[in-house]
């Protein structure tokens, strides 16, 4: 009993485990949305010519002191994590050398607490093609 060498559609890497990838995948979306979500807060992205303002769903990891004795950190430098499938994120991607990101002071989400600049083009984590989330770094 062998392994087909083509794939007839089904099974062995056919277009069915294709499918079963992607629903995997959109699976993982909605659980790292969810994640940010409960973890995270909400920000919005402001457009540098126009200063319009787009929501998303945002977690950031912030600058611990004992990073500076293990490598060159700069602590007004934070990693952020985008929610791939919340707020304007899915219709377009954050602009990382267009768009500053605008945190809130929570839980209201009104009072605006730091506008951080992109420091390094975003990272994009796709597998089969799903957008599951952004990260990059920024700072003030």
């Amino acid at each position: 009993m062998g392994l087909a060498k083509h794939g007839s559609g089904k099974g062995a890497g056919g277009v069915g485990s294709i499918a079963v990838g992607q629903a995997f995948y959109a699976e993982m979306l909605a659980i790292a949305d969810e994640l940010i979500t409960n973890y995270g807060m909400a920000a919005s992205l402001r457009d540098n010519s126009t200063g319009a303002l787009r929501d998303c769903t945002i977690a950031i990891t912030d600058y611990a002191p004992r990073d500076a004795q293990t490598q060159l950190a700069n602590p007004t430098e934070r990693t952020v994590l985008f929610a791939a499938g919340l707020g304007s994120i899915p219709g377009k991607a954050p602009d990382w050398q267009n768009e500053q990101l605008v945190t809130y002071v929570q839980p209201a989400g009104i009072v605006v607490n730091e506008i951080l600049s992109f420091s390094q083009p975003l990272k994009l984590y796709s597998p089969a093609g799903i957008v599951v989330l952004y990260q990059t770094n920024a700072k003030l």
